[in-house]
């Protein structure tokens, strides 16, 4: 019952701020940054090998935020697409913290020597998080761990919503396989699971396949998740009303491929910044001092 009452505070809060975004009718445009501390998990490999990824790869997933959430991806739908117009520069950027929690000096990476080949959702939540997460207020904290769990077979993410956390779980957990860019291939995992984090949900409403809500106004009706990577349109005028252009498969928070997943939309930055202008707002007020990179 708590976690429905917050859930049901910041819908609230959300249609405020989107409302209140709509009468201001304002040109002008604010950028949200977020202070990120990533969290190395690996089981004593050499730098650069195995789960102990390099910080090159891990400096990647911050220019993948940074490219797909400010749509500065290459792949970026083309003006002649359907769904062009609402493709949106969510104006939300990441950076590495340079000030650790005590005040002291840090690159933004933390590497741990758990000494455990793989863990289990499970085991994530309730030991690895709590022993190593800085403080979800002034930090988005970003873990990327070897997944493997029977009872959630092929998990290669997970993200906290805002009003379904606690201190020592709120987060963004990553594969080590598919954080940032590996080998030179995209990966969307990050953010797909940081919309999460910023109070999205999956295009299809998590309902299929029952034409679920989102409860962002311009992602058309979906009845379940996409995989691969359908051909445009695909589903037009199917029965949860998707009009002729049909699913918006190529959103990033559908289960495409990467390779055809290039998209946010104007409604879900301001369902995303309706967020950062709430319940995670203490990422503006505090006094960490941020690396751009």
């Amino acid at each position: 019952p708590s976690i429905l009452l917050k859930i049901d505070d910041l819908e609230f809060k959300t249609r405020e701020f989107i409302q209140s975004k709509k009468l201001a009718k304002s040109t002008s445009s604010a950028t949200y940054t977020i202070p990120v501390v990533i969290h190395i998990i690996h089981n004593g490999e050499p730098i650069g090998t195995g789960t102990n990824i390099s910080d090159i790869q891990a400096l990647s997933q911050i220019t993948r935020l940074n490219e797909d959430f400010r749509k500065m991806n290459a792949d970026a739908l083309n003006s002649t697409h359907p769904y062009y117009a609402i493709q949106a520069d969510c104006e939300i950027e990441f950076c590495l913290a340079v000030r650790d929690p005590a005040g002291n000096s840090t690159t933004g990476i933390l590497r741990y020597n758990k000494m455990q080949p793989s863990w289990t959702i499970a085991q994530i939540d309730s030991t690895v998080k709590p022993s190593t997460i800085w403080n979800r207020n002034n930090y988005m904290n970003i873990w990327s761990i070897n997944i493997q769990d029977p009872n959630s077979p092929g998990v290669d993410g997970f993200g906290t919503f805002p009003s379904s956390t606690s201190d020592t779980t709120d987060g963004v957990v990553i594969a080590n396989w598919v954080f940032g860019t590996v080998g030179g291939v995209k990966s969307i995992v990050g953010t797909h699971e940081v919309g999460h984090y910023l109070n999205l949900k999956h295009v299809w409403g998590d309902n299929q396949p029952n034409c679920g809500d989102d409860l962002v106004s311009d992602t058309p009706p979906s009845s379940e998740p996409n995989s691969g990577c359908p051909t445009f349109p695909h589903n037009p005028n199917d029965s949860c009303g998707t009009g002729p252009n049909g699913d918006i498969f190529m959103n990033y928070m559908d289960y495409s491929d990467a390779i055809c997943t290039v998209m946010f939309t104007t409604g879900q930055k301001d369902r995303m910044q309706a967020t950062l202008s709430t319940v995670r707002s203490s990422f503006l007020l505090n006094n960490i001092e941020p690396a751009y990179l």
